[in-house]
């Protein structure tokens, strides 16, 4: 979707002319099980750098049952993603993707997927409100494009937010600057959602 068209939506693009940092912790059925940190710096020329870190875990008593690192940095150049390179570890098990622009295209390599996607498809990191009127999305974990449709509603505090449909349905949320500020999705019918930590 068009700059021109996410205004038409009522979605202010994000721009920052400063280091920002967005920290949330990730609650399962409202109990905390970690974090999700995204620490963006502009730099000259347009080029911002976005670092992204999930530290998650969940214990049944004695065991864990989840254990979920994942680290991933993402270029960009006046708003436009250049590269992005991450890995994951799950459970001891590491996945990774790799990805750079080249023309019209977005060349990944990941565990999951080797190949190409057309420039413009946003990444599943979440923090750009860009994902609006997408119909793919870039799994960061493994470099799958996942089929997606979108759509927008408000919240009463005015945030604007996207309904993603995909394999795993969640919503994202944004403030009328463009801050991203909520996530929330079920999964195995565990209930997760985002909650901003306090400045």
């Amino acid at each position: 979707m068009s700059i021109t068209a996410l205004i038409v939506a009522g979605f202010s693009a994000i721009t920052l002319s400063a280091p920002e940092q967005f920290a949330f912790n990730v609650l399962r059925n409202g109990e905390p099980m970690g974090r999700h940190v995204v620490s963006v710096n502009p730099g000259a020329n347009g080029l911002t750098e976005a670092k992204i870190e999930i530290d998650l875990k969940v214990k049944f008593g004695p065991l864990t049952v989840l254990d979920y690192r994942h680290r991933c940095t993402e270029t960009y150049t006046l708003g436009n993603l250049e590269s992005a390179q991450c890995e994951t570890r799950k459970d001891g098990k590491i996945t990774t993707m790799r990805l750079r622009r080249e023309g019209t295209q977005l060349m990944i390599s990941g565990s999951s997927y080797t190949g190409s996607v057309p420039v413009g498809a946003p990444l599943s990191s979440y923090w750009r409100n860009d994902i609006l009127g997408a119909s793919t999305l870039i799994n960061t974990e493994n470099g799958q494009p996942i089929p997606i449709r979108t759509s927008a509603y408000d919240r009463p505090d005015g945030s604007k937010c996207v309904k993603v449909s995909a394999s795993v349905p969640l919503d994202l949320c944004y403030s009328q600057t463009g801050r991203w500020n909520y996530t929330g999705f079920k999964i195995q019918g565990q209930s997760i959602s985002y909650r901003p930590e306090s400045r």
